[in-house]
């Protein structure tokens, strides 16, 4: 995994982006807990929405495990794992970063497209807020810092700015040095018309 993983820095240094991607890809195939690999693929530019989706399907986490969530279950189970947790938990780091923003108005000369875009974003929205409650309840995540940092980017992607807040607020409790989550805090503060907060 450490050598795919040095294989798809080197292809991104040299801007050679697929190849990249599939290193990085093949780092995690060989060890699901090389989070480095995941970090460059997501927080990265060197993937579209659709490859980030992709690759929920790759990192192979079983949802049949999270009982009556719908949208869970769209996005089909595949296979059991003991860490499965993480599988769950990388799932919901990539799709909470990348939702399809969910249209509240569709436009009037392509409603078709439009609503089928926002039926898939409120699957996906349903999906990540499951896996994110079961990743709470049953494995106690409460405080896990990427955990709470899926939460930030969800209940931004969502437009709930003061949810983000408070959420953000308690990861900056939590570890001053943590900056993830930064970026959607300041949008947040900002679509809130809080900018002095900001710079306090």
């Amino acid at each position: 995994a450490a050598l795919c993983y040095l294989r798809g820095r080197i292809y991104e240094e040299l801007e050679n982006l697929n190849q990249a991607v599939f290193w990085y890809q093949q780092a995690l195939l060989k060890d699901i807990m090389c989070f480095d690999a995941l970090a460059r693929l997501v927080e990265g530019t060197i993937m579209s929405r659709v490859q980030r989706y992709d690759l929920i399907k790759l990192i192979r986490p079983d949802f049949s495990e999270i009982q009556g969530s719908s949208g869970a279950n769209a996005m089909s189970p595949i296979t059991t794992s003991p860490q499965n947790w993480l599988r769950l938990l990388y799932s919901a780091y990539i799709a909470s970063d990348c939702m399809t923003s969910i249209e509240l108005e569709p436009s009037s000369n392509n409603i078709g497209k439009a609503t089928e875009k926002s039926v898939a974003g409120k699957e996906r929205c349903i999906a990540v807020e499951f896996i994110l409650r079961h990743l709470e309840s049953e494995y106690l995540l409460f405080n896990h810092l990427y955990l709470l940092t899926c939460r930030a980017r969800f209940e931004y992607e969502k437009r709930d700015y003061n949810t983000c807040v408070l959420v953000s607020e308690k990861l900056a409790k939590l570890d001053p040095h943590f900056f993830q989550f930064v970026p959607v805090f300041a949008a947040s503060l900002l679509e809130l018309g809080r900018k002095l907060e900001l710079f306090s």
